[in-house]
């Protein structure tokens, strides 16, 4: 997969983004697809594992 930064909080591959959140002070990587959210995961890695599992 070929990611793309589209701000200084996320990356993109196609219709998948994957944006840096934070959540009760936490920081977490939420992976979408368009407007839909796929998950929340504790690492970039674990996101971008997700989205490879996602077929894209």
């Amino acid at each position: 997969m070929n990611w793309k930064t589209r701000s200084p909080h996320s990356i993109q591959c196609g219709d998948l983004t994957i944006s840096r959140t934070r959540h009760g002070g936490k920081e977490l990587y939420t992976l979408w697809r368009g407007e839909k959210r796929l998950g929340i995961y504790g690492s970039a890695a674990k996101a971008k594992q997700a989205a490879e599992e996602q077929g894209q």
